[in-house]
């Protein structure tokens, strides 16, 4: 498969990739976050970033019309990490 994804940017430990969707409603910029939930277990927390609270949003429905982007982005950040974390559950 070959879906057009958003250019990523990461931390330098490749736990945090950011990237803005665009559309409709404009640029909304969007957060994967890999935490450590285990010993090399981790979680994969998503969406919006609220400027205001310093955090994702992942209850916002941004809807932006570009939802496989967004997937196909997010997907990319999960090969990325895995890449740099093959340890990792």
């Amino acid at each position: 498969m070959n879906l057009q994804k958003y250019s990523v940017g990461s931390d330098n430990n490749h736990l945090t990739y950011e990237f803005f969707s665009e559309g409709p409603k404009g640029t909304i910029k969007k957060v994967v976050l890999y935490q450590e939930i285990d010993e090399n277990v981790f979680n994969l927390a998503f969406g919006d970033w609220n400027e205001a609270k310093q955090k994702i949003d992942d209850s916002v429905r941004s809807n932006n019309d570009d939802r496989d982007k967004v997937l196909a982005t997010v997907g990319s950040s999960v090969i990325d990490f895995i890449r740099h974390h093959p340890q990792a559950i």
